[in-house]
């Protein structure tokens, strides 16, 4: 009897396209505000858009940095079962993604002209820029607070909330943009669009975090003293997901010196298709790694390598199989949606088509990548995550735009995103490989220092009096192996099968059938037993507590739950958590 992936296939069917759907709810926005304007506007305008766009990705990186890693941070704490720890974490990067950004747009208006000289911009981009960048950049910090409540509400098991009020936000963003724009506002009126819809989006997704009666999340106040060590957890594992768009950003300043220097304005324009294609896309690329994040931090808090190994099987297929779908969309239509972006030019429009083909082939890679990426930063392997995504976003793809303009080879441009993220992919599992062997009880590319096997035992069972039985079988044996104290043995098998068919009756008695996965080990806090069950938000322990509360002296008496007794008298911790729709209910003796 084993841990089945019965659990993780519901959570990530469940959260991963909200996941996907709220990140598109933000990068949406971009795609179709450029072909609005290419169509509308002009190519000069799409490309000075795309010039700021570097900017915009600053500040998105700030966001994912202090998110990504509160939350990740966060998650491990829940695992650990560290309240305080999880409150301070969520009060931190709210704060934190208010002050930063606020800093930085000041920093970056007083050397606007320096950058603008330093992409190559000349006078005619300089004007329409400028026009995009006097809104988006003094109100940058809207777009890093975008992604404190999105990372949140997927940690409180909210993603179809979050999902909602960013989907609000691209239909506001889409309405006002068509209106500006018809207005004669320009450039200057997408900006405003942008940042009145974004405004919105961060409200409500705040409002709902806190003030909803259904989340767990709290704000805490946390100690200068305690700043040092939060930037560092958080820091840390929001380093991979901050560098990324910081590379984004420094890939697309430099790319379009590159290409205005050798290829001219309608080179920009096909490369700024390219590059609303890659930010729209990065919802799917980014969302299956998005979606375990929080997960691996539960399970790696817990030690559990079995539920790791499964999440990262299922991740990975899940993200595949996306992509191929969405390649075999997109290979029909790339023509039709380049002419969708104002490429009224044949020769640009077939350029354009061309590189559209060769960005969604290398999503595949690309997202595979990005599930790893994650899953390493949440485990805090920084400089591996760190270097994968500067090889993937940077540097090996100026590597092969740099081989392709120079030796001439334009028609195979745009192959270097699919070159890139599979020299990175292939540099990973030999890194991985490498590492497995040297180290003995690493398990290659998931680096997971396993529990020894012997100190302890996982399993699911049904949600039936059977399945109860064979739980109450495997937690005897499990005693008898590890010469558990018998004070405890004589009520521990007894404890764990009244636990579970309480669970049953009172949790999951509509489910026709279902699963309750059971882990029980030694660790220096003592014996540590852990169930995870789906149903309604139920802990069995206080409802017991309660319902003894209740009881007459004549009930006590009758009540025939001794192991439950006896496991509520001699716990020393008892921590119950609601997670993505999952309850977890661990017992420390």
């Amino acid at each position: 009897m084993k841990t089945n992936d019965k659990f993780i296939n519901r959570i990530l069917r469940k959260y991963l396209i909200p996941t996907i759907l709220t990140i598109l709810g933000t990068t949406i926005t971009a795609f179709i505000n450029s072909m609005i304007v290419g169509y509308k506007i002009g190519h000069d305008a799409l490309a000075a858009m795309n010039v700021i766009s570097s900017f915009t990705f600053l500040f998105a990186m700030i966001g994912c940095l202090i998110s990504i890693g509160a939350s990740s941070a966060a998650s491990v704490a829940i695992g650990k079962r560290d309240k305080e720890k999880v409150d301070k974490f969520t009060s931190y990067a709210l704060v934190t993604s208010i002050l930063i950004p606020l800093i930085i747009s000041v920093l970056i208006m007083f050397g606007f002209d320096g950058f603008m000289r330093l992409q190559g911009v000349d006078a005619q981009l300089y004007g329409l820029a400028f026009d995009y960048a006097k809104i988006m950049i003094p109100f940058g910090f809207l777009t890093t607070l975008m992604y404190y409540p999105f990372n949140f509400l997927r940690l409180d098991g909210r993603a179809p909330g979050a999902a909602f009020i960013f989907g609000l936000m691209t239909a506001l963003d889409i309405i006002l943009v068509v209106i500006f724009v018809n207005v004669g506002f320009g450039v200057t009126g997408v900006a405003a669009a942008v940042m009145i819809s974004t405004a919105v989006a961060d409200i409500f997704g705040i409002l709902y975090l806190f003030k909803d009666k259904k989340g767990t999340l709290r704000l805490k106040r946390f100690k200068i003293k305690d700043v040092g060590w939060l930037s560092k957890d958080v820091w840390s594992r929001g380093s991979a997901a901050g560098l990324n768009n910081l590379c984004n950003m420094l890939r697309t300043m430099i790319l379009n010196a590159w290409i205005l220097k050798y290829y001219g304005a309608g080179g920009a324009a096909v490369f700024a298709v390219a590059c609303a294609v890659i930010n729209l896309t990065s919802a799917t690329v980014s969302g299956s790694g998005q979606t375990i994040s929080p997960l691996v931090g539960v399970f790696y808090g817990e030690r559990d390598s079995e539920s790791l190994k499964m999440l990262m099987k299922s991740g990975v297929r899940y993200s595949v199989i996306l992509h191929i779908i969405l390649l075999v969309i997109a290979i029909p239509t790339a023509t039709l949606l380049a002419t969708a972006f104002g490429m009224r030019d044949p020769a640009l429009a077939s350029e354009a088509a061309s590189a559209i083909k060769w960005v969604f082939v290398s999503l595949i890679p690309a997202a595979i990548l990005n599930v790893f990426i994650y899953y390493y930063s949440t485990l805090k392997k920084v400089f591996l995550s760190c270097t994968l995504v500067l090889m993937r976003a940077l540097l090996c793809v100026l590597l092969f735009f740099a081989i392709f303009i120079f030796s001439g080879n334009d028609d195979r441009l745009y192959s270097s995103f699919l070159l890139a993220e599979s020299a990175t992919l292939v540099f990973m599992a030999v890194v991985g490989l490498i590492s497995g062997k040297i180290r003995s009880r690493k398990d290659g590319i998931l680096y997971i220092d396993e529990m020894p096997e012997e100190c302890y035992v996982s399993f699911s069972v049904d949600n039936t009096t059977e399945g109860a039985v064979e739980a109450s079988r495997k937690m005897t044996e499990f005693c008898n192996e590890h010469n558990v104290d018998s004070k405890y043995k004589s009520f521990l098998s007894m404890a764990l099968e009244e636990l579970l068919i309480i669970i049953d009756e009172q949790c999951l008695k509509e489910a026709a059938q279902d699963y309750i996965d059971v882990r029980i080990y030694m660790d220096e806090d003592g014996l540590i037993l852990r169930a995870r069950y789906g149903g309604i938000k139920f802990d069995p322990m206080a409802w017991y507590i309660d319902k003894c509360n209740t009881m007459s002296y004549e009930d006590m008496l009758l009540d025939d739950a001794l192991g439950m007794k006896m496991i509520v008298g001699k716990s020393t911790d008892i921590y119950y958590q609601n997670t993505f729709g999952t309850n977890n209910l661990v017992v420390v003796l």
